[in-house]
């Protein structure tokens, strides 16, 4: 118990000056008004208006962070500030996790020395949505029941997990019934001890979300389907929209070099390839019978898991983020080995020294760069830089007196500013919008005489789709276009005015 408390505080106070580093620079307005993380509010406000996710509109996740998320803005207010702040406790509850998983496995110093340079790959401080950052507090603490031989707990956790994003979750589970289901075959087991805690879990978590939101939006939720068509809608996968993260071919010799050597890119490509190396050598002790300790299952957990995510689970170039603990945390497990091989404690090292040159990109851009985005009125008190902001208030002069709208696949902006219109959906993407969601979408297009958009030079600068990529499988959305000309074309936002006759106001939109 001592050495875990004092882990904790050596990570957690690492985590508070990642924070206060990091924190500053992400609540910016792109993030929020057009990003998943405003998405987060407009979700809130949805329900509030009696809305039902995955039947009234579409939604992704699971149930158990919209509950986090509307305890938490009731309490400390719905502001971009108060949910960076619940990352952070987010974050203290994933570090905790990772003490634990370090004192269960009574790691040396090489271990240590190995998580704290690799801590802040680990978590992520800016998760874009309450859904990652819960999936990841009750994955870490449920691996780290696992390493002090609670299976039965680390199941409870995974079943919880299923609740906030119904992917990994079920994943992890699979994971623990098989190797128990090992274990019948060495040792009387009490299944049903194993499968109580998850059940009771699972029960008092269907009966809460669904007295909450339902019990038809609860079984929805419960289901990866939407997940799944909306990755395939949108091509997602590590060797098609990923590609980039992996291998950026913008980049020539030698910025392609420094790509790896100070990006989490190239730490994280080589912790993945030691992760599965280890894992094999654990999957022969374990089955085998020569394990060596929890150190093996865990090995071999995180690493199934990991070419789990990387397999099927993976997004765009920006998903690595989402599971980043799991290498690390099975890395780290696996150097309990590193006392028996010269060429393990060489690697442990490399891996070491790499996870801390991969964040000079980070602390450049945070401590050493010059400091261009500012907060503003204009941008709701949001960061955002100066063209940013001018091109942003030119559209909304543009706007101003008449009936306009702002096209956008996801985020908070009809939320920060009413003048665009109540926010009638939360994701507008590819197999997953209702049609109720894209019909509304549709009238607010028609019966607008200025539509804001942003421009693809913008959206490819904060690593979104396309306007051709958002709304390709949306050609009533587009066809709802028709009869408008851009009056404003920028980098960020582009403004678009209706030019046929059915203007419902006597002004005509300009350029201010």
């Amino acid at each position: 118990m001592t050495k875990r408390f004092w882990i904790f505080a050596f990570f957690g106070a690492e985590v508070a000056i990642v924070a206060a580093i990091r924190v500053p620079r992400a609540i910016t307005f792109r993030e929020f008004a057009f990003q998943d993380s405003g998405t987060n509010l407009v979700l809130q406000q949805l329900i509030a208006r009696g809305l039902r996710p995955r039947i009234d509109f579409g939604y992704l996740y699971g149930l158990l962070p919209l509950l986090v998320g509307r305890f938490w803005f009731a309490v400390f207010g719905a502001t971009p500030s108060t949910y960076m702040a619940a990352m952070f406790a987010c974050g203290l509850g994933i570090a905790f996790g990772i003490a634990d998983i370090a004192a269960a496995l009574s790691l040396g110093a090489v271990g240590i020395i190995f998580l704290f340079a690799a801590l802040p790959h680990a978590i992520q401080i800016g998760y874009p949505n309450f859904a990652h950052a819960i999936e990841a507090l009750l994955l870490v603490n449920g691996i780290a029941a696992q390493a002090r031989g609670r299976r039965d707990i680390a199941l409870a956790f995974a079943t919880a997990a299923c609740f906030s994003k119904p992917s990994m979750g079920y994943i992890y589970g699979l994971v623990l019934i098989l190797l128990e289901g090992r274990d019948l075959f060495r040792r009387p087991s009490n299944l049903a001890a194993f499968a109580a805690p998850a059940v009771i879990t699972g029960l008092i978590l269907t009966a809460v979300l669904s007295a909450v939101y339902g019990a038809e939006s609860q079984v929805l939720s419960f289901s990866p389907l939407a997940g799944w068509v909306n990755y395939r809608a949108r091509n997602f996968g590590i060797l098609r929209a990923g590609l980039p993260f992996l291998y950026p071919h913008d980049l020539s010799f030698p910025l392609n070099i420094a790509y790896y050597a100070m990006t989490v890119a190239g730490f994280w490509i080589a912790c993945t390839v030691w992760l599965i190396l280890a894992g094999l050598g654990a999957a022969f002790r374990i089955l085998s019978g020569d394990e060596i300790g929890p150190s093996d299952e865990t090995t071999l957990t995180c690493a199934l898991l990991q070419l789990a995510f990387i397999g099927v689970l993976w997004g765009n170039q920006w998903s690595w983020p989402y599971y980043s603990y799991l290498p690390i945390i099975g890395g780290a497990a696996a150097t309990v080995h590193a006392s028996q091989s010269g060429l393990t404690r060489a690697t442990v090292v490399f891996l070491t020294v790499l996870a801390l040159t991969g964040h000079l990109a980070t602390i450049g851009a945070n401590l050493i760069l010059p400091r261009t985005e500012k907060p503003s009125p204009a941008t709701a008190g949001l960061l955002a830089n100066q063209q940013e902001r001018s091109e942003w208030n030119q559209a909304c002069e543009i706007a101003k007196g008449h009936n306009a709208v702002v096209l956008v696949d996801q985020g908070a902006v009809a939320l920060m500013f009413p003048q665009f219109g109540e926010p009638f959906g939360a994701f507008l993407l590819p197999g997953l919008a209702r049609p109720a969601e894209v019909e509304h979408k549709v009238r607010q297009i028609t019966r607008a005489e200025v539509i804001v958009e942003r421009s693809d030079a913008g959206v490819a600068e904060a690593g979104g789709d396309t306007r051709t990529e958002q709304f390709s499988a949306f050609p009533e959305i587009r066809a709802a276009m028709r009869g408008t000309r851009p009056i404003m074309q920028g980098r960020y936002f582009d403004v678009y005015v209706r030019t046929s006759a059915n203007r419902t106001s006597a002004a005509s939109p300009h350029l201010p």
